[in-house]
């Protein structure tokens, strides 16, 4: 059997090396677009994790002295991650 040749030292002509740049420019600016929404879910998912972190201790706190938390021992809306003027 005889040995397929294979031209490893093909050159690139510029018409290649363009359409790889775009490639690659297209490719980031799909990345880029992408990355606000992300973080806006990420600071959505914190925020409700935040707010059901705050409603259990709630619960245990009733369940263990069988009354309401008081008013004045809640967090203020600063410590939370999402108060932000939209809310969660």
């Amino acid at each position: 059997m005889g040995a397929v040749a294979v031209n490893l030292g093909a050159r690139w002509t510029l018409r290649d090396a363009v359409v790889a740049m775009i490639v690659v420019a297209i490719a980031l600016i799909l990345v880029v677009a992408g990355l606000p929404a992300a973080r806006e879910r990420a600071r959505r998912s914190q925020c409700q994790e935040n707010l059901r972190q705050i409603g259990l201790a709630l619960q245990s706190y009733h369940q263990a002295s069988g009354m309401l938390a008081p008013w004045g021992c809640l967090p203020s809306p600063a410590l939370c991650s999402c108060a932000a003027p939209d809310g969660c």
